[in-house]
């Protein structure tokens, strides 16, 4: 399941269920609150690659979280 949130009602989510977070590049100032979240429940929090985002590659943004997710196992 794929969920987005906006930045505002990220406090209010359930992350019980949560395996990735990913912050998009101008979110990144909330990162560090939402990686704090995540940890509680063993979830990878990312921002997500500026260019990666910019030319909406997502095989890139793939690649980058399964390489987080290798690192974290």
């Amino acid at each position: 399941e794929i969920k987005a949130v906006a930045v505002h009602d990220y406090e209010k989510e359930d992350f019980s269920t949560v395996n990735v977070i990913l912050v998009a590049p101008q979110a990144r100032l909330i990162y560090h609150a939402l990686k704090e979240k995540g940890e509680q429940f063993g979830a990878v929090t990312l921002v997500i690659d500026p260019m990666a985002y910019g030319l909406v590659n997502g095989e890139a943004v793939l690649d980058q979280i399964l390489k987080a997710l290798e690192e974290k196992s």
